[in-house]
C-alpha cells in the first residue's frame, strides 16, 4: 500500500481503553480506589476514588460507542476497542492512507486527588502505552504522559520512559505545578534534548475541567478560543530561554491549527525588538540570541487538521508556516479528516507545491519521530 499521510494528532479516548488497564497494573493497596469499569443502571462507567467519573465502552454500553464509527460508514466488530486494538488501529489508518499516528490519551484530563494514586495511575497508563506501541513501533505512536502536577515524579518517570526507548512524550501544560518558564522544568527540557525525544502538548484545560454547557453560547465560545489558549505557555517557554539553552529540543503543539500562528510569531518578534536588550539586572538565563521566529522554525511544530486560513498562508514565505506546520487527522473525532482526508486536504492545500504538501503531511513527522517508512 502507498501511504499519503502521517498523522501527528490522533486520540485514544477513555471509552476505548481496556477495563482492566489499571486494575491489572496498580499496587494491590490502591486497587479499590484506582480506575475500574462499573456497570450502572445508566450505563458503563469509569469509577475512581469512590466516584463515577466517565463513560466506558468496555462493558454493556460498548455498542453505543460504535455508533460514531458507523456514522462515518466504518464498521467495527461488536465489543471491540478500536484505537487501543493494534490490528484495528492499523486497519483504520489504512482506510485513510495514513502510515503512522500519534495517539493522545485521556489520562492528562483525569482529576485524581490522591498524589500517590495519581502517580501510580500515570505509571500504569504509560506501561500500557509502551506495550501498545511495541506491536508496531513505526506506525503506532501512543504518547506516554508526564505527570506535570508532580515534578519530581515527572523527572523520574521521564528517565524511566527514555530507558524504554519511547519515541515521544506528552507534557500537559495546563496541569503544571509551576509555570513552564520555571527552572523546575529545566531537567525535562535537557533530558528530552539529550535523548532526542520530542515533547508534545495538546490544547485543553486543567485536569477535571468539564466542557462548559451550551448556555448563552458558552460552549461555542470555549471551542472557538481553545486553539489559542496554548499561546501563553508557548511564549513563556520560548522567552525563558529553554530553546536557546537546548538547541536539540523539539516541541510539538497539537490541534492548535495554524491560521493564528503567523500573527503570534510576529508579535513575539516585536516584543524582542521593542523591549530592548537585557539590562544587567535582568535574568541572564532568558537571553535569546535569535528572534522568536527562528526558534519556531528550528524547534517548534504546530499541527492542524481543518484550517483553510492557515492553508492559504502556507504558500507564502513570510508566515513561516512552511517550516512549522504538520498535519494531524484528529482521529476519530473529525469526520472531515478521517476516514477520507483527501477531499479536505485538496481544498486546504490547493496550490501548495507537491513537495511541500508531502513535507507537511508526511515527511516532517517521519523525520521528527524517527519513523522507518
Amino acid at each position: 500500500m502507498t501511504y499519503k499521510y502521517n498523522s501527528a494528532d490522533n486520540h485514544l479516548d477513555p471509552h476505548w481503553l481496556p477495563k482492566d488497564l489499571w486494575q491489572s497494573r496498580v499496587a494491590a493497596r490502591l486497587k479499590e480506589r484506582a480506575p475500574k469499569v462499573v456497570e450502572t443502571n445508566e450505563g458503563t462507567y469509569w469509577w475512581w476514588e469512590g466516584k463515577r467519573q466517565l463513560a466506558s465502552a468496555d462493558g454493556k454500553s460498548n455498542f453505543e460507542h460504535h455508533e460514531r464509527f458507523r456514522g462515518m460508514k466504518v464498521d467495527t466488530p461488536a465489543g471491540s476497542l478500536p484505537p487501543s486494538d493494534p490490528k484495528l488501529i492499523r486497519e483504520h489508518l489504512d482506510k485513510a492512507g495514513i502510515y503512522a499516528a500519534i495517539l493522545y490519551g485521556p489520562t492528562r484530563k483525569w482529576k485524581i486527588d490522591d498524589p500517590e494514586l495519581r502517580q501510580e495511575c500515570y505509571r500504569a497508563y504509560n506501561d500500557f502505552i509502551v506495550e501498545l506501541n511495541a506491536n508496531d513501533p513505526n506506525r503506532i505512536l501512543g504518547l506516554p504522559v508526564l505527570p506535570t502536577s508532580l515534578p519530581e515524579f515527572c523527572r523520574s518517570e521521564f528517565a524511566r520512559l527514555i530507558d524504554l526507548h519511547i519515541k515521544a512524550v506528552e507534557f500537559p501544560v495546563f496541569d503544571v505545578a509551576a509555570p513552564v518558564q520555571h527552572e523546575t522544568w529545566d531537567p525535562i527540557w535537557e533530558m528530552a534534548a539529550s535523548a532526542g525525544v520530542p515533547v508534545c502538548s495538546h490544547i485543553g484545560d486543567a485536569a477535571g475541567t468539564p466542557y462548559p454547557p451550551q448556555v448563552r453560547g458558552l460552549a461555542k465560545a470555549h471551542f472557538s478560543t481553545a486553539p489559542t489558549n496554548i499561546m501563553k505557555p508557548m511564549a513563556q517557554m520560548l522567552f525563558s530561554g529553554a530553546f536557546e539553552r537546548n538547541p536539540n529540543l523539539q516541541y510539538v503543539y497539537s490541534e492548535c491549527n495554524i491560521g493564528w500562528v503567523p500573527y503570534f510569531i510576529e508579535w513575539m518578534d516585536r516584543q524582542e525588538r521593542v523591549r530592548g536588550p537585557l539590562r544587567e539586572t535582568d535574568d541572564a538565563a532568558s537571553k535569546l540570541s535569535m528572534p522568536p521566529s527562528e526558534y519556531f522554525k528550528r524547534q517548534i511544530r504546530v499541527t492542524f487538521e481543518d484550517d483553510p486560513v492557515g492553508g492559504r498562508m502556507i504558500r507564502e514565505n513570510w508566515p513561516n508556516l512552511a517550516e512549522i506546520a504538520m498535519w494531524g487527522a484528529d482521529y476519530p473525532h473529525n469526520y472531515l479528516t478521517w476516514p477520507n482526508p483527501d477531499g479536505i486536504l485538496d481544498q486546504i492545500l490547493d496550490g501548495v507545491a507537491p513537495a511541500l504538501r508531502r513535507e507537511i503531511t508526511f515527511e516532517r513527522m517521519a523525520r521528527l519521530f524517527r519513523l522507518e517508512t
